[in-house]
C-alpha cells in the first residue's frame, strides 16, 4: 500500500516527495516495492526521478512555491491579437487560469470581459490592447505563490476590503523575519442587491466571503484579519442590532481570529482587488439567507445575542464544574484538553491532520438555549440527530453532548408531529410449512402491464410449485 505521507496519487500519476535525497531514495524504494507487489508496470520514458522542481497540472512546483509553467506562459505570450469577440474572451479564459497569481487580475482584464456576453460587438480599443499586453507582461514574470505550511507556527494574515462594486482579499503567511508571503489573491464583484448594502455590511461581507473561500487554510488555525473599516473590530466580540451582521458573526464563530484595523492607504492590495473585482459574483451562502429577510433578521439577532462571548463568560463563572477548571487554568496550571483565553474556558478538540479546534465549554444553563437555536429555529430546519450533532460539534462542547442532542431531537414535538414515516408498513411474514406433495402448495407472481404481445397480452402470471420448483407461465 502506498503511504499518503510520502506520495500523492492523481489518476495514473504518482508524485513522491521527500525533504532530503537520502530520504527520497528510501521513499522511492517503498513505492516501487508496492507497485511491484501490485503487478503495476511503469513507462520508463514517462518517469522523472530526483527532481528539485516539477511541472504538474499546469503549475511548476519548486522548493520556494508554485508558479505558472513555462509552456503555458509561452502559449499565452504567443497568443495573437484577437480579431473577434470569441478570440478575445478565449484569451481572458486562458489567462484566468492563473488569476490567483496575479494581483489585481480583475481590473486588468476588465476591458476584455465585455466580450464574454453572447453576440457581443467586437471593437478592439486602446484599453483592450493595454489589458492584453499587461496580462502577458504579468504572466511573463512568472509570479510565485508560497506554500501553505500547516505544520509550522507561522502566522496567517488576511487583508480584506470592499468597494461599491466588489470585494477582495489576500492571504499572507508571515515568516520568522516578518516577511509576508502571498498564498492566494481573491476577489469578486457584488450583485446588484449587494451593491445596495451599507458600507459596514459590504466590509463585513468581504470578511465572510474571504474567510469562507479560504476555509481549507484557516479552519482550526489562529489568524489575524486586517480591515480598514474600524467599526468591524467588535464583530467577533459583541452583537449588534443589525440582523445581517449578527448572522455573519454567527457564521464566523467556528474560526479563531483577531480583527485589526489598518488605514486604507496601508491596505492597498485588498483595496485594489475590491475596486476591480472579477466580473461574475460567486454564489455565497449569504445569497441563500435573504429569503424571509425580516423574520431571519430577528431570529439571527436573538441567536447571536444569546451566545456572545460576554454571556458565555458570565454563565461559565456560575457553573461549578467549569469554574473549577477556570480557577486551575487561571492559576497557570497547564491542561491538555482545556485552555483559558479572554476569560473563557475552551475545549481542545483534536481533528484530522493534527488540527486542534478551540471551542467554548458550554455551561449547563445554556445547553437548552443552544439546542433550541440549532434545532428549533426557522433557520435550523429541525434536522435529525446526526445533522444537528455535526452542526454543533465543531462550535461548542459539553460532556455527553451527543446523547443530549439525541434526547433533545427525539423529544422534539414538531419533529414527532410532522416527520411521519411515509413508507408503507411491511407485510406480515409467517413461516410456510413445507408441502407434503407435488402441486399441494403453489406460489403466484403477477407482472404487468408490459408491452403487448402479438396476441394482445399485457400481463404475465407465474405459478411455481413449492416442492418441485416447477414453474408455469
Amino acid at each position: 500500500m502506498l503511504r499518503w505521507d510520502i506520495t500523492l496519487v492523481y489518476l495514473d500519476d504518482i508524485i513522491i516527495y521527500s525533504k532530503t535525497f537520502d530520504k527520497h531514495v528510501q521513499h522511492l524504494d517503498l513505492v516501487l516495492d508496492a507497485l511491484q507487489k501490485a503487478n503495476v508496470k511503469l513507462n520508463a520514458t514517462k518517469c522523472s526521478l530526483a527532481r528539485k522542481q516539477l511541472d504538474y497540472l499546469g503549475f511548476r512546483i519548486t522548493q520556494e512555491g508554485i508558479k505558472p509553467t513555462t509552456t503555458n506562459v509561452k502559449k499565452t505570450i504567443d497568443f495573437p491579437i484577437p480579431t473577434s469577440a470569441k478570440a478575445a474572451y478565449s484569451f481572458v479564459q486562458m489567462a484566468q487560469f492563473y488569476r490567483r497569481f496575479i494581483k489585481d487580475f480583475a481590473s486588468i482584464a476588465a476591458p476584455l470581459n465585455v466580450f464574454k456576453t453572447k453576440n457581443a460587438k467586437f471593437e478592439w480599443t486602446n484599453e483592450c490592447q493595454k489589458s492584453f499586453d499587461t496580462l502577458k507582461q504579468k504572466l511573463s514574470q512568472y509570479p510565485l505563490l508560497a506554500f501553505y505550511n500547516d505544520k509550522s507556527k507561522l502566522k496567517l494574515k488576511i487583508n480584506t476590503d470592499a468597494s461599491n462594486m466588489g470585494i477582495g482579499g489576500v492571504l499572507h503567511q508571515v515568516t520568522s523575519d516578518g516577511h509576508l508571503q502571498p498564498i492566494q489573491y481573491l476577489s469578486r464583484s457584488l450583485s446588484k442587491r449587494e451593491q445596495k448594502y451599507s458600507v459596514i455590511e459590504k466590509e463585513c461581507l468581504a470578511m465572510v466571503w474571504c474567510i469562507t473561500k479560504l476555509r481549507p487554510y484557516l479552519y482550526g488555525r489562529e489568524f489575524t484579519l486586517i480591515t480598514d473599516h474600524h467599526p468591524l473590530c467588535w464583530l467577533n466580540k459583541q452583537s449588534s442590532k443589525n440582523g445581517r451582521l449578527d448572522r455573519w458573526s454567527l457564521q464566523l464563530q467556528e474560526y479563531s481570529f483577531d480583527i485589526k484595523h489598518t488605514p486604507g492607504s496601508s491596505n492597498c492590495v485588498a483595496d485594489c482587488l475590491s475596486r476591480y473585482p472579477l466580473q461574475q459574483p460567486d454564489n455565497v451562502v449569504e445569497e441563500q439567507l435573504e429569503v424571509m429577510h425580516g423574520q431571519i433578521n430577528n431570529i439571527s439577532t436573538a441567536i447571536t445575542s444569546t451566545f456572545d462571548s460576554t454571556k458565555i463568560q458570565e454563565q461559565q463563572q456560575r457553573d461549578k464544574r467549569i469554574k473549577q477548571l477556570y480557577d486551575q487554568l487561571a492559576s497557570g496550571k497547564q491542561h491538555q484538553s482545556y485552555t483559558l483565553e479572554n476569560g473563557i474556558v475552551y475545549k481542545n478538540l483534536h481533528r484530522t491532520n493534527h488540527m486542534i479546534l478551540k471551542v467554548p465549554y458550554v455551561p449547563t444553563s445554556m445547553i437548552e438555549q443552544l439546542l433550541q437555536a440549532y434545532h428549533n429555529s426557522p433557520t435550523a430546519g429541525h434536522l435529525g440527530i446526526n445533522k444537528t450533532w455535526n452542526k454543533i460539534r465543531d462550535r461548542y462542547f459539553w460532556p455527553g453532548m451527543y446523547n443530549k442532542i439525541k434526547q433533545y431531537v427525539l423529544s422534539c414535538t414538531k419533529c414527532r408531529q410532522f416527520k411521519v414515516d411515509r413508507t408503507k408498513p411491511t407485510g406480515k411474514l409467517q413461516p410456510i410449512e413445507p408441502p407434503t406433495g407435488i402441486l399441494n402448495l403453489m406460489g403466484l407472481d403477477f407482472i404487468g402491464p408490459v408491452p403487448s404481445s402479438s396476441n394482445g397480452n399485457k400481463y404475465i402470471l407465474v405459478c411455481t410449485d413449492y416442492l418441485s420448483r416447477y414453474a408455469i407461465t
